[in-house]
């Protein structure tokens, strides 16, 4: 299927430098910034910008930590006063959420109400593992329908590296070796 190559491409330079900079990092909170621009940017093209936040669930409190722009972060800290979306969804059940078109949508009525006006129109939000009982997810968000489709296939699963490029923390759970990061 075209495309499926470059996204394995894509998603293996992410999870290289996720785990580089996981590795090199001293501060936590610019190692989640970065992961948000450099994420964005790895799915954004001249012609197609993506954003991308970063919500963490801590103390059954969540809470937007890192954003690539300002419109990421106000789309998870909407979807965070309403306490459901497609984030809160990929958090919960630990799979990814693709939503192609979100005023199509109908799953999560009162949040689309209130970011229809933001321009934003498909979102994919992939639940990351995490220790303990935190949870987090990577958001990314498109102004065009159908914007993160291609980033919404199933990839086939990658191997576990050895030596500098073992990650300390697990690759988003369900993704991307899950068999449908479907529309839950």
């Amino acid at each position: 299927m075209p495309g499926e190559e470059f996204a394995v491409e894509t998603f293996g330079d992410v999870a290289r430098y996720l785990q580089d900079l996981v590795l090199d990092s001293p501060d936590v909170g610019q190692f989640l910034e970065d992961l948000a621009v450099f994420s964005a940017s790895r799915l954004s093209s001249p012609a197609h910008e993506v954003f991308c936040g970063i919500t963490l669930i801590r103390r059954k409190k969540a809470s937007t930590v890192a954003s690539s722009n300002p419109c990421a972060r106000l789309m998870n800290e909407t979807e965070n006063s309403y306490g459901d979306g497609p984030c809160e969804a990929a958090m919960r059940d630990l799979v990814a959420v693709h939503v192609p078109d979100l005023m199509s949508d109908q799953r999560w009525p009162g949040y689309t109400g209130a970011v229809a006006g933001q321009g934003v129109r498909s979102i994919l939000s992939v639940p990351l593992q995490l220790e303990g009982e935190t949870r987090g997810a990577l958001n990314f968000y498109s102004q065009d329908p159908g914007g993160l489709d291609s980033a919404a296939r199933p990839l086939p699963a990658q191997k576990p590296t050895q030596g500098r490029h073992r990650s300390p923390c697990s690759w988003p759970c369900g993704w991307p070796n899950s068999a449908t990061p479907g529309t839950t």
